[in-house]
């Protein structure tokens, strides 16, 4: 991913911005993302010229603890970098399964096991990075990494959320318990991955 960080968007600037004004933009905390220079993915062949293929256990990973509904096949979220190379993940604003909808009800009913594989996987993308991979046990790697994270780092995503964003206590509360629930079933995420991708593993 581009580096990153919470910014403020003044009124100064929506008002000489015209684009920002064409979409009602208000004076707040905003996401804001390093610009790079580079290519959306608009078909999987173009991840055999991509140099990072270590990553992309990760990312099908990544995306299927925090349920990810957004990626797909929707090109706009694939990005490879000009200069490096490497694949970038974009947007991850349609998380937790139903994007913006989320609430503190919907996060405690996906904390299950065995949860069900993401329906975007079945997607030509993925099934791309799928083929790319090049080591045996991909997806074991990265669940370790994940599970050797302490609860306060894996928590501290969370940390200074903008209050103007209008998060409340109770979904605070449901964000930390999904990410403690996922951190728990670190292998169980493993496992859903490997029998739901139907991963034979290479030699």
């Amino acid at each position: 991913m581009p580096d990153f960080k919470v910014g403020q968007l003044p009124t100064s600037l929506i008002e000489e911005t015209k684009e920002l004004k064409a979409v009602g933009a208000v004076r707040g905390s905003v996401f804001l993302s390093e610009y790079r220079k580079g290519i959306t993915l608009n078909n999987a062949k173009m991840l055999e010229r991509v140099r990072n293929n270590s990553d992309f256990a990760g990312i099908l990973f990544f995306d299927q603890l925090v349920n990810n509904s957004d990626r797909g096949e929707n090109t706009g979220n694939w990005f490879v970098d000009k200069d490096t190379k490497k694949l970038m993940i974009l947007d991850h604003t349609h998380v937790f399964r139903i994007g913006q909808l989320w609430d503190a009800i919907s996060l405690k009913q996906d904390e299950v096991i065995p949860q069900p594989l993401l329906p975007e996987f079945s997607g030509s993308l993925y099934k791309g990075l799928l083929d790319q991979i090049s080591v045996s046990l991909p997806f074991h790697s990265v669940s370790a990494r994940w599970k050797n994270l302490t609860r306060q780092e894996v928590l501290g995503v969370l940390n200074d959320i903008p209050e103007d964003w209008g998060i409340t206590d109770d979904e605070q509360s449901a964000m930390e318990e999904f990410l403690s629930f996922q951190h728990e079933h670190a292998d169980d995420l493993e496992n859903v991955l490997k029998i739901g991708l139907n991963w034979k593993g290479k030699v």
